[in-house]
């Protein structure tokens, strides 16, 4: 007996868009709602955003964006006070209201 294996599942694909399809409904049951920080926590992220950017500290930022939490490490090489964003490697633009959480990297001497 000859197994067809994955041939067998073929008729499936080729539904219009049924990949895109299945990509569409797995991301949007895997958004969340965006964080709650108190002031406090707003706070407490602002000075070390400041401490980061002007010690030229690494660190590890958590972000929020389009319903769901990312990650992303390096050094703040820009503060934009007027869009209230920050650059990451000179790369990266994210907005602060968009920030839940900040780690410090501890520099090895």
């Amino acid at each position: 007996m000859h197994d067809r294996g994955l041939i067998k599942w073929a008729p499936f694909a080729s539904v219009i868009n049924g990949h895109q399809l299945l990509k569409e409904i797995h991301e949007e049951k895997s958004r969340i709602t965006k964080p709650t920080l108190s002031e406090d926590q707003i706070n407490y992220l602002e000075e070390i955003i400041l401490e980061i950017y002007t010690s030229k500290i690494p660190a590890t930022i958590y972000f929020y964006e389009y319903g769901h939490i990312y990650k992303i490490e390096g050094i703040i090489t820009k503060i934009n006070t007027v869009t209230k964003e920050i650059t990451i490697n000179n790369q990266k633009n994210i907005f602060f209201m968009n920030i839940i959480r900040i780690i410090k990297k501890m520099l090895d001497f």
